[in-house]
């Protein structure tokens, strides 16, 4: 027999079971974040469409209002990351049986979490390119709103990195019996 195991991280891996608590704890807050965010956003537009309907002119709201989308865009991409909510052409994953499976999940996987770095770290050049920019009638660095890309990219690639470890076919006894001496 080999030793190749079954068992999920959470329940051998000490590291995960150590992180994952702090984890929760971040997507809990992240989540708050985002209702507190898309409550902004919504009572932004209703005022600019108030001050619209009765002829007043209010500048600062669509400046505030641009901001708290882009802000709730990505913190909301990274809590549907973690709730799984992003759309994955799962059927060929599916279809496929041990090493291919374990191989191709694999793959797409780290492709989809390099994706994610890779936005982080163009998203913080951007950031820091907008840095001396500021909003006209808010006064405030445009940094403030684009930093919300590379947070955002980061909160999914950890949602991603995350149920790649708990639910990889690795992790499945059946896709792996063959590699521990079992049926062929």
């Amino acid at each position: 027999m080999s030793g190749i195991p079954a068992r999920r991280p959470s329940e051998d891996g000490m590291l995960y079971s150590a992180l994952l608590p702090i984890y929760r704890r971040i997507i809990k807050a992240v989540e708050a974040l985002l209702a507190a965010l898309v409550l902004s956003l919504v009572a932004l537009v209703l005022v600019q469409s108030g001050c619209r309907y009765f002829g007043v002119s209010v500048p600062w709201v669509e400046e505030a209002a641009r901001a708290s989308f882009i802000w709730t865009v990505m913190i909301g991409a990274a809590v549907s990351a973690d709730r799984r909510g992003h759309y994955a052409v799962q059927f060929f994953v599916d279809a496929l049986r041990g090493i291919p499976r374990v191989l191709v999940s694999g793959i797409a996987s780290l492709v989809t979490i390099g994706f994610l770095g890779l936005l982080a770290f163009l998203g913080v050049r951007y950031a820091q390119g907008s840095a001396s920019s500021t909003f006209i009638t808010l006064g405030v660095s445009r940094v403030w709103a684009y930093i919300a890309i590379p947070i955002g990219a980061t909160l999914m690639a950890m949602s991603f990195a995350r149920h790649a470890l708990v639910s990889s076919p690795s992790a499945d006894a059946e896709t792996l019996e063959p590699l521990r001496g079992g049926e062929r």
